[in-house]
């Protein structure tokens, strides 16, 4: 079911009958503006029954005498927890009709109070000592800054959250769980955990000029020959000098277009090296200084800097408007530009999931970018409000899992223009291998470890070992630190 939903999602987003407005280039937001029939279900790997079979949250029936859920949320995220009234638009529907199910259930009320910085204000009130939210949604990048002030209680010690059930991500929460504590966790009552994921997008048109059909390319994946040096292979061919003046710039068509951050960060995600790992006793281990480690930096230098083929932007998120002007065969973004910048783009466009380091690798993996919403709950939230707490909170998760990301899937059944069984699979591929490592969650206390790849290319330098070096003492201090956030 986990991967149904995620296909189910992920499949609407490729569809140019939905619409979704973006506060800037860099935050994900919510599908709006058109209307659907959601009814009769056509797929050939999907029936009815797999989308409409629901997994029960085991609650028990509680009446909270119309109390208020208090979620505090960033501006451009309130739409992951609140619509005000059905408009026709089915996300928007199924949101506010999830509501409605559970405020019915349990005879209480959920509303949202929209502060931007939510990080920084749980630190303001904890230390003010305000009873002012239940529950705050951080941007996960940014959700250390209230566990470095002792600011969060422990998920472990809410009632009725139940981890293990497919709502939560198990693989991320545990990864960010020390000495049994978890003070951010990850979840289906966050639609950014999969609009943020990164998937390679190409430009339809431009490789099958280049003599690469979709049909082409998803059958490498298939056939697990979608690896770098495969798609490095096919990108190098391709390069027209558009404006005729002999230099390669943005008006040109390239293989590859790629950006500063983040579009460097997917990499070691992507070739299956993590950053982090954890020993046999649960302490954390840094994995990033490795011959692999070392082999891909090299890779992606001589793609940014040496193949004449590939264009680098120096504008941050510049490259989802190359990608949707036409200037680039290859361009890796996250799932939300399929809402915002290439929703008039005038190429076919499909998806890919990042290419494997070599055909050995197990699976395709990705990264989601750290924008995503993490949910947690403030120090001054009084212990007796913590029942209400877990059964509202497992209650919007559980139903997020099997009734709002189904309504994506609606969409995709309904307006798609064919069921592009080839996209679904992409899709189901790319969700199964997603995923954030812990570093990300803590780059500002870890030396910034989590940026090392993409911090060394963009200062035109591959010696990671010196790198490395320079921060060993340092880091391990900030190790050593952080466990400290998580005593008793």
């Amino acid at each position: 079911m986990k991967r149904i939903i995620s296909v189910a999602l992920l499949t609407a987003m490729l569809i140019l009958s939905v619409s979704c407005s973006a506060n800037n280039a860099k935050n994900s937001s919510a599908v709006s503006n058109e209307t659907s029939d959601t009814t009769n279900f056509v797929s050939d790997n999907i029936n009815e029954s797999q989308v409409s079979e629901k997994i029960p949250d085991m609650l028990p029936e509680k009446d909270f005498n119309g109390k208020v859920f208090r979620v505090a949320v960033e501006p451009d995220k309130e739409y992951e927890i609140m619509s005000e009234t059905t408009n026709g638009e089915i996300t928007n529907d199924a949101i506010y009709n999830r509501n409605i199910l559970i405020e019915d259930r349990f005879n209480a009320k959920i509303e949202t109070i929209a502060i931007e910085n939510t990080h920084d204000n749980i630190v303001t009130t904890v230390t003010a000592g305000d009873d002012a939210y239940d529950m705050a949604g951080t941007r996960t990048w940014n959700s250390y800054i209230p566990i470095v002030a002792h600011a969060l209680v422990n998920w472990y010690d809410i009632p009725y959250v139940n981890l293990d059930q497919p709502w939560y991500y198990k693989v991320t929460n545990d990864s960010a769980t020390f000495n049994g504590k978890l003070f951010g966790v990850t979840s289906y009552l966050a639609i950014t955990t999969l609009l943020d994921t990164y998937a390679m997008f190409f430009n339809e048109k431009i490789c099958s000029d280049f003599g690469y059909t979709a049909s082409d390319l998803y059958n490498l994946v298939y056939d697990n020959k979608w690896t770098y040096d495969k798609f490095n292979e096919i990108l190098s061919q391709i390069y027209v000098d558009v404006n005729g003046d002999g230099k390669h710039d943005k008006d040109d068509i390239h293989g590859y277009v790629g950006g500063l951050c983040h579009p460097l960060d997917i990499w070691l995600a992507a070739f299956d090296q993590p950053l982090t790992s954890k020993d046999s006793n649960g302490n954390l281990q840094i994995q990033i200084l490795t011959e692999k480690t070392v082999s891909a930096l090299e890779k992606i230098y001589e793609l940014t800097y040496n193949n004449p083929a590939s264009f680098r932007q120096k504008i941050d998120y510049s490259e989802y408007a190359e990608f949707a002007a036409g200037h680039a065969a290859f361009t890796p973004l996250p799932f939300h530009t399929t809402f915002a910048e290439l929703r008039e783009m005038e190429d076919p466009y499909g998806i890919l999931p990042l290419p494997k380091w070599d055909s050995e690798q197990p699976m395709y993996r990705t990264h989601i970018y750290d924008q995503y919403t993490t949910y947690n709950i403030p120090k001054t939230v009084p212990e007796e409000n913590y029942e209400f707490i877990g059964i509202m909170m497992e209650a919007l998760c559980a139903e997020s899992y099997n009734s709002v990301y189904p309504a994506y899937y609606e969409v995709a059944l309904k307006n798609k223009y064919a069921a592009d069984k080839d996209a679904a699979k992409m899709i189901d591929i790319i969700m199964e291998g997603a995923g954030m490592d812990f570093a990300y969650i803590f780059s500002d206390n870890l030396m910034r470890v989590s940026f090392l790849f993409r911090d060394l290319i963009n200062n035109n330098s591959t010696d990671i070992t010196s790198q490395m070096k320079k921060i060993e003492k340092p880091l391990s201090k900030a190790i050593e630190k952080l466990y400290e956030y998580y005593e008793d």
